[in-house]
């Protein structure tokens, strides 16, 4: 009751062609609505009913989503899903519990006690095991007094506007303030199905890869190859080290006190583990011709491909990640299958891949034209044909070209309007009605809203 309380409130502040912006309402909904219907999602996946529960919750979602974004009632639900860049509700519920489930992982191991509340047969089962190896903090930590940590070169020069000889000069004058230390170069390198370390020791000469075949970022992929470094260098008995590093997000990490990020908290312990110990951690750029760089990128690359193995658990955000592009993957062949049945014209628009991000995000456009959009995108519009399908008129033929009268025939093709339409960039700009939807620029969608304003056609 709760949720349809909330939903007569966002129909309260959205009408069919004004009201509230999209986006902000797409916020409250998300805050006012979803919030609700995915708290406790494990124990709504383990209902036995759970089908009947996703119908309920779905149909609340829908008329919520209709409402803000201005939709006819023909308008199919994975087109509206699509452009709000949002889930059927199952996902939304998986995402929830999968969340769960990983942020308790962080903070305690107990993995059978979470394994007894996912419901058997579920997804989350799947699930599960890729994220039961969830790397667990168990407190804070904080820099360590024998560690320096640099994120800038000699002269802080920004490299993308810096020729590489000079970053190449003040890399070099930098590095050698620590030719006392043993220096270890470090990188890290991705691709879509693994990732690698590369490690390259100054004094020795020697490269070290590893691959890791975990789907974490680029910057915990950098900071595993420094801890990687820094545990070679103690184990080699080395007083003072120093890791040359081509990634800043790394040494900014690292940088914050009171971390609870995985890796970083780990880099941490050992330091502090080592009190008579001095450690350096110093910025380099990428790519400028610093000769242990290229040799520590060179092993990088190496470890993408390499056999030795690097097992290593999973930080909470990377998790995070891995869960919404496994859910991702199973919304976009859905939407694939859906829009193959209804909503044929919209899969086509977008070429059978749902958008992440909805399209009038940071638009600057006035809500009447998002709406119209929505409207001319989905193929479903108040032109005679939808108006005949509602049963509010009898015939859906244009009066001037005896053909169906529908937002493409009105936009592009009819007889009625040509002079109107030749003074629009539409017309010349576009070889097609689909071409044209998929130009979501404002100077676009305004100039379509101009003609049909012009020849008085609300749709």
């Amino acid at each position: 009751m709760n949720t349809l309380k909330y939903l007569n409130i966002i129909k309260f502040f959205c009408t069919k062609r004004s009201g509230a912006h999209p986006y902000v309402m797409l916020n409250v909904y998300k805050a006012l609505i979803k919030s609700r219907i995915t708290y406790g999602a494990i124990a709504t996946l383990k209902e036995t009913n759970n089908q009947e529960i996703y119908q309920l919750v779905q149909v609340v979602k829908n008329a919520a989503l209709r409402a803000i974004l201005g939709y006819t009632k023909s308008t199919p639900i994975t087109t509206m899903l699509a452009e709000a860049a949002e889930y059927p509700i199952k996902y939304d519920l998986e995402r929830a519990a999968a969340r769960f489930i990983i942020a308790k992982l962080s903070q305690n191991h107990d993995n059978q006690n979470y394994l007894e509340k996912i419901p058997h047969g579920s997804h989350l089962m799947t699930i599960f095991n890729s994220i039961k190896n969830t790397a667990m903090v168990k407190a804070a930590s904080s820099v360590p007094n024998n560690l320096k940590m640099f994120d800038s070169i000699e002269g802080s020069h920004q490299k993308n506007v810096t020729p590489n000889i000079i970053l190449k000069k003040s890399s070099l004058e930098t590095i050698s303030k620590f030719e006392n230390y043993f220096m270890i170069y470090t990188d890290g390198s991705l691709d879509e199905d693994s990732r690698g370390i590369g490690i390259y020791f100054n004094d020795t000469k020697e490269m070290y890869s590893r691959r890791i075949m975990a789907e974490v970022s680029i910057c915990t992929v950098e900071l595993i190859a420094i801890l990687m470094a820094l545990k070679i260098g103690i184990l080699m008995g080395k007083r003072k080290i120093a890791v040359l590093t081509d990634s800043k997000s790394a040494v900014v990490s690292l940088k914050r006190n009171n971390n609870n990020k995985y890796f970083s908290t780990q880099i941490h312990n050992l330091i502090h583990k080592n009190p008579e110990k001095d450690f350096v951690i110093q910025w380099i750029p990428s790519h400028v011709g610093v000769p242990g760089n290229e040799s520590a990128d060179a092993a990088a690359k190496n470890g993408l491909t390499s056999t030795e193995i690097l097992d290593i658990p999973i930080p909470k955000g990377d998790n995070y990640k891995i869960i919404d592009r496994k859910i991702f993957e199973r919304w976009k062949n859905e939407f694939k299958e859906r829009t193959r049945i209804k909503g044929k014209f919209y899969g086509d628009l977008m070429n059978q891949q749902p958008s992440n991000v909805p399209w009038f995000k940071h638009k600057g456009l006035d809500t009447g034209k998002i709406k119209l959009f929505n409207r001319i995108r989905s193929n479903h519009t108040y032109a005679k044909n939808f108006l005949n399908l509602m049963n509010v008129i009898d015939d859906e033929t244009c009066d001037a070209c005896n053909e169906i009268e529908n937002a493409e025939h009105i936009i592009f093709k009819c007889k009625k309007f040509t002079s109107e339409r030749q003074r629009h960039n539409f017309s010349k700009k576009y070889k097609n009605y689909i071409e044209m939807c998929r130009d979501t620029s404002s100077s676009n969608i305004s100039d379509i809203a101009e003609y049909l304003k012009e020849i008085k056609k609300d749709i």
